[in-house]
């Protein structure tokens, strides 16, 4: 067995079901809302489990010539009614052992490409998922 801690270098971020080019970094926050349910007569407050919300961003390297990234990034140009799928692959070496990856649908909120001169093109994006999320960590 292999104790070797994993880095960011087992995952990946994958546009349907193709990795995108590189990806420097994503993140994905997932959070769960908390309901009242106190009733008047009560002398505590009591919750139930609310909604589950996501939403994340990444920072891709932006390359034209790679189709993958130019339709995700497209997506953000699109009318209003189309979902983008991603994949959030968090340990790529542990993909057939039943974890490692969460799956989502959503929509680009904000695409900011960047130029330097000399550098590498890259892209940091932001989106809203919608719906449910499945996988598992």
């Amino acid at each position: 067995m292999n104790d070797q801690p994993l880095t960011g270098a087992d995952g990946e971020l994958r546009y349907g079901s193709e990795m995108i080019g590189k990806c420097s970094q994503w993140t994905l926050d997932i959070s769960r809302g908390a309901e009242e349910t106190t009733c008047l007569a009560d002398y505590a407050r009591t919750y139930a489990e609310g909604l589950i919300g996501a939403l994340g961003t990444a920072n891709l390297y932006y390359d034209p010539s790679k189709s993958t990234a130019n339709r995700l990034l497209n997506s953000v140009l699109r009318p209003p009614g189309d979902k983008t799928e991603l994949t959030f692959v968090l340990n790529r070496k542990g993909l057939g052992n039943g974890g490692g990856q969460l799956r989502c649908s959503g929509f680009l909120t904000n695409a900011n490409p960047s130029v330097s001169v000399g550098a590498v093109q890259a892209v940091n994006v932001n989106f809203q998922v919608s719906g449910l999320i499945d996988g598992e960590f």
